[in-house]
């Protein structure tokens, strides 16, 4: 259980960006929903390869 947990944890960037960060800008921009999930999956890829954020 514990290493199925370690495994989501190191993907959490990724579930971010396509969860909340494209929801949160959908909202905000009034642009596509497709497309901002787009553009967060992109960058939560990014965030977790470079192990930072910004």
């Amino acid at each position: 259980m514990q290493d199925m947990i370690g495994k989501l944890l190191t993907w959490g960037p990724v579930f971010f960006g396509l969860l909340i960060f494209s929801q949160m800008w959908s909202a905000a921009l009034g642009i596509s929903l497709p497309l901002t999930m787009a553009i967060g999956l992109v960058w939560g890829f990014i965030a977790m390869k470079r192990g930072r954020w910004l």
